[in-house]
């Protein structure tokens, strides 16, 4: 394997903060396996004092086998540490006087959250004018955070029965999903993009689940489709954006009611821009072909608005 080519490391400490961490790095190095092959492997390494000693390692492979042609290919390992809210909090959650004691308490035996995420990816460049992206990607979490109860026990200054309730790593996950972007630009004047993303969440709780850890299954559209158009015409530009997204639902075990859901919608924004010497004044419309929708579960309405914004270059 000659020709390799050494990437950067970094070795730093760190100042302390929420996570006390001690030391961090990261160590890469690229090897040319073929003028038209290479291979990245690094990762970064931690030590903190929660979880201890961490590793993130990464490996990514590139092929060109024809000009204008590119395969790609990654498995990579992150983690999310403890923090200190979720090693020692103690939260009385109940009103004064209650019996029991409902209490949110730290647990020291809390883990990291853990992602083992596998990417594969394509590029034609098939013109000089017009170009297509695709990847797809499939992610295992492991021990991912939530809320349970512990056996109830009596604190031994007050008397009180007290009812525990612990951060643990008992939900696990996959998502999985895929991306397509086509980008067409026949004139140096207008650029056209279009992408569509394709995306499934499943979520396993292994325990109680009292923060609701399976609902997050549901929070993320299962198809989206986005249209761009830029319009350059000299000093006046126009630019349009659509975007599109399924609806979002949970299962009727967990919202009978439906109130949960979100519809499907369609949004429209575009922006018109006229630059005269130094000064650009721009029209934004948003969201023109509807009153209002929603966009995620519990979130305020998107309405219909405009405005118009003058920008100063001097």
């Amino acid at each position: 394997m000659n020709n390799r080519n050494r990437g950067k490391g970094l070795l730093a400490l760190d100042p302390p903060d929420s996570r006390d961490t001690l030391v961090s790095g990261f160590v890469q190095d690229q090897i040319a396996l073929l003028p038209s092959l290479k291979l990245t492997l690094g990762t970064k390494l931690e030590h903190n004092d929660f979880s201890g000693f961490e590793y993130q390692p990464s490996a990514r492979i590139a092929w060109n086998p024809l000009a204008g042609h590119l395969l790609w290919a990654a498995v990579s390992r992150a983690v999310r540490v403890p923090t200190r809210l979720e090693r020692d909090v103690d939260v009385t959650v109940t009103s004064p006087g209650q019996t029991p004691v409902v209490k949110l308490l730290g647990n020291r035996g809390y883990g990291s959250e853990q992602l083992l995420a596998w990417e594969l990816g394509y590029r034609w460049h098939i013109q000089r004018t017009l170009f297509i992206d695709l990847a797809a990607y499939y992610n295992v979490y492991h021990g991912l955070d939530s809320l349970e109860y512990d056996p109830t026990f009596v604190d031994p200054r007050s008397g009180q029965t007290i009812l525990p309730i612990v951060n643990k790593n008992l939900t696990d996950g996959v998502s999985k999903g895929g991306e397509a972007s086509l980008s067409f630009m026949p004139f140096r004047s207008w650029r056209a993009v279009a992408n569509y993303t394709w995306t499934v969440v499943t979520v396993d709780p292994k325990g109680q689940d009292l923060n609701g850890g399976r609902l997050f299954a549901g929070l993320t559209p299962r198809h989206q489709i986005e249209l761009q158009s830029f319009l350059d015409l000299g000093g006046f530009q126009v630019d349009a954006f659509v975007r599109y997204a399924t609806s979002i639902g949970y299962p009727l075990s967990l919202d009978p009611s439906g109130s949960l859901g979100v519809p499907a919608y369609t949004a429209v924004d575009m922006r018109l821009s006229w630059v005269w010497s130094r000064i650009d004044f721009s029209l934004v419309g948003r969201n023109l072909f509807e009153a209002h929708h929603r966009e995620f579960t519990g979130g305020s309405e998107m309405k219909r608005a405009a405005y118009v914004k003058v920008a100063g270059r001097f």
